[in-house]
């Protein structure tokens, strides 16, 4: 399996980002290095560095990351609930964020921009975040109008569901336990979110482009300014 995964990464990457790979370094785990793996190296022109078993100080950097990012896995599944099943969705979210959070290891830039910048020299390759929410937000999502009950006018137009990760730069993965399994993983683009930011609730469309509404204690808030327009109430008139 692993050695299926880089097979298909290594060539990626040249392709992508116009970056060859010269070496991948693990550990001596039975279930990484084989003969599939051997044949991957003379296939790539790549060199496999093997540590020995039991060793984790010499992939001191790579342990390091990879037991912050499960903690924060643990976390977010834990304290939403989420099954243990989905872990690898929520993974894919922590390390995504992972990517696109700066560190001082490299001079306050992101992973993402350090990488990028050796491939593409001169750009701009801060990421873009407009698009990231927090993984375990409450969601509505939209319902399109095709798969809606037509003798039910007025049925729901979303459903309830638990956000997981994004799926491209604005498609978003979501969890609907309301559905039968099998089909309570669903992709959508109209995702409405409820992030809590400590006391305070954001609510955030992505269907359109709108400014997030904020609620405290249940009572919706806008964060935009209102005009208030006073009115004269017309006397009625009294019956005689």
């Amino acid at each position: 399996m692993a050695s299926e995964l880089l097979g298909q990464l290594i060539p990626k990457i040249r392709t992508q980002y116009g970056i060859r790979v010269y070496a991948i370094q693990m550990d001596g785990g039975s279930e990484l290095y084989g003969a599939s793996l051997k044949n991957l190296e003379y296939a790539h022109g790549v060199k496999i560095i093997k540590t020995t078993p039991y060793t984790p100080e010499f992939n001191g950097v790579a342990e390091r990351s990879n037991r912050i990012i499960f903690d924060k896995v643990r976390a977010t599944m834990e304290s939403e609930r989420i099954p243990i099943e989905l872990w690898p969705l929520v993974l894919e979210d922590m390390v995504r964020k992972t990517n696109v959070t700066a560190t001082r290891a490299i001079d306050g830039l992101t992973p993402m921009e350090s990488f990028l910048n050796e491939a593409f020299p001169g750009q701009d390759n801060k990421p873009d975040l407009s698009g990231e929410r927090i993984c375990g937000s409450q969601v509505m999502i939209h319902i399109p109008q095709e798969r809606r009950l037509r003798s039910h006018k007025f049925g729901p137009r979303g459903e309830a569901g638990i956000y997981l990760c994004m799926d491209g730069s604005q498609i978003y993965t979501c969890w609907v336990p309301s559905r039968r399994k099998g089909h309570q993983i669903v992709r959508s683009a109209n995702v409405q979110f409820y992030e809590k930011v400590g006391e305070t609730e954001l609510l955030t469309e992505t269907e359109h482009d709108v400014e997030p509404e904020i609620r405290k204690n249940g009572a919706p808030i806008s964060s935009r300014p209102q005009s208030v327009t006073e009115q004269t109430k017309t006397p009625s008139p009294q019956r005689s």
